[in-house]
């Protein structure tokens, strides 16, 4: 019997510690980006050919979204109601910068309920900043 209860109180203790980001309600996704130096465009005879910084995104409906940033700031984010019920899903959060700088770091963040659930580090190198990060979300 203390065998069977000592199992009993395992197999609580397990699952009590096993925690899911969500249900399948919605959740607050936040993506953050932060360089040691700021963005800048790529312009060629006075004429924009990238912008400073590209981001691809989950939306609020899980499907991707392609966003252009205008800033040159050091760092940018983005916070969204993930309102889509289907689990698990793929949340890819993909970037493409342009730094003041030709080397330095970064890193890229994926909050899910103000809590951090997915990053990369980044080297800036020739002053091209990529990061992409895959978070299943369940």
């Amino acid at each position: 019997m203390k065998q069977l209860l000592l199992l009993l109180s395992i197999v609580v203790f397990l699952f009590a510690g096993c925690e899911k980001d969500s249900s399948s309600g919605s959740v607050t996704l936040k993506y953050e980006i932060v360089s040691t130096s700021a963005f800048v465009p790529v312009v060629m005879s006075g004429v924009q050919l990238y912008p400073p910084i590209t981001v691809f995104y989950a939306n609020e409906t899980g499907q991707q979204q392609r966003e252009e940033i205008n800033s040159t700031a050091s760092s940018w984010s983005k916070t969204i109601q993930l309102t889509t019920t289907q689990r698990p899903i793929a949340i890819m959060f993909y970037v493409s910068g342009h730094t003041l700088n030709v080397s330095g770091t970064g890193v890229v963040k994926i909050y899910a309920n103000g809590v951090l659930k997915a990053s990369q580090n980044v080297t800036v190198s020739n002053g091209l900043f990529t990061g992409n990060i895959v978070y299943n979300l369940f």
